[in-house]
């Protein structure tokens, strides 16, 4: 990113219309976007949703927080080398070429664990080893079953001394806002286009409100070009 503001962010067009051939239980219809450091683990419990008919803008903040290192705090200094820290769980993370974080940490444990009951993993958490997926009602009854007795037993409590916090961590602060989209005329110039109405498959009839129920537009920008840094010193 060399520009702030909506025009020098990433922007994209997507088609949302939902698949009739997809077997799936989603109550919801549109997208999901995730917005991370590109070095950090994927949690995809962090996203948001994008709607049809829409256009979602998002201002960005990067902030970086640092923390003062144990006995100052809870967190552990030097925590991205295979030798950082003697922990199972720890140590397979690092694994996964990425850069740590606790709730990595947490996710990978509970992923184990699933694997170990379940004979699979939850493919909405992160995929470890070369399990496969939960896909069947009765693997997906499994993961439900055992990840609601996890919280109960509050096991991010009972496993912190293995999986320790790091001490800098990265976020994005997210302003959102809307607006109705596409317009009349673009919907129409859309239309026009082959490679639009390829997209419907078959049907030839294609009209504007069929358009407007299947594409969303998002806009991801940063509103000034800094970051905050706040460090305890």
């Amino acid at each position: 990113v060399t520009q702030v503001g909506i025009s020098g962010g990433l922007i994209v067009e997507l088609f949302l219309k939902d698949n009739p051939h997809q077997n799936g239980m989603s109550m919801y219809s549109g997208g999901y976007v995730i917005i991370r450091n590109h070095s950090d683990f994927l949690n995809l419990m962090s996203g948001f949703m994008i709607s049809t008919s829409e256009v979602t803008y998002v201002s960005l903040e990067k902030s970086i927080h640092k923390q003062l290192p144990k006995p100052y705090s809870d967190c552990v200094e030097n925590i991205n080398s295979i030798d950082g820290f003697d922990s199972f769980y720890f140590k397979k993370v690092i694994e996964m070429n990425i850069s740590y974080n606790q709730e990595a940490c947490y996710t990978y444990y509970i992923q184990s664990k699933i694997f170990e009951k379940c004979n699979c993993f939850n493919n909405v958490l992160m995929k470890i080893d070369d399990s496969k997926p939960c896909v069947t009602p009765e693997e997906n009854g499994c993961f439900f079953e055992l990840y609601q007795q996890l919280i109960v037993d509050d096991f991010k409590n009972k496993i912190k001394g293995l999986c320790p916090l790091e001490c800098t961590s990265i976020t994005f602060d997210k302003t959102m806002s809307f607006n109705r989209y596409p317009t009349d005329n673009y919907a129409n110039n859309l239309l026009k286009q082959p490679r639009i109405r390829n997209l419907f498959g078959n049907n030839s009839n294609v009209t504007k409100e069929n358009l407007k129920e299947s594409i969303g537009s998002l806009y991801v920008f940063f509103e000034k070009m800094k970051y905050t840094s706040i460090t305890e010193i």
